[in-house]
Order: structure tokens, then sequence, then C-alpha cells
């Protein structure tokens, strides 16, 4: 269990100020940082047409998957193997209007 804001910042014991974090991610905010994890793995679902990356789904090209990241097998790869890790169909693409 991860507090949101740190009990060193202020942060209470409050069910609002608690989420559910895996050791890694947890060991890896520490005290410092208070950022809020929780709508995150919502955000995976919001897809934009068109989308280059969604489009990859089902090609093949799709190595590894999980709720955090994308691993791509590179198109064009400089060494045997190379491949490209993305957050999964992120809804915000660079190639989109802001």
């Amino acid at each position: 269990m991860d507090h949101i804001v740190p009990k060193n910042q202020g942060g209470s014991d409050d069910l609002s100020n608690l989420q559910a974090l895996c050791f890694r991610c947890n060991a890896g905010k520490r005290d410092t940082d208070s950022t809020d994890f929780r709508g995150l793995q919502a955000s995976y679902a919001l897809r934009e047409a068109g989308c280059v990356f969604c489009a990859l789904e089902g090609s093949g090209r799709v190595l590894l998957e999980n709720e955090l990241a994308l691993c791509i097998a590179d198109a064009y790869p400089v060494t045997p193997g190379h491949s490209l890790v993305i957050p999964p169909c992120d809804p915000i693409h660079p190639e989109s209007p802001a």
C-alpha cells in the first residue's frame, strides 16, 4: 500500500490517500513523490482513431505486452532483435494535435 501524498509531506492514512502499487513501483516512488497512479490503467482504454501503435495489434510485431508497456519488433532494426518499448495505446501520441 502506498501513500499518494507521503506522510512526511503531510499525507494522511485516510483511504483517499492510499493506492495499491507493486513493490517495484512503490520502491521507485519513495517518499518524495506524490504521483497518483490510480487512474493510469483506465487511461489505456482510451484509443485514438487511426493510432499507428493500435494498428500493430495482431500484426505479429507485438513481442510482449502488459498493462504498463508494449514491446514491438522494430521494422528496421539496427541490430538483430532490436525492439521498441512504449506505453500501450497511450491516448495522446506525438502526431496528435494537443
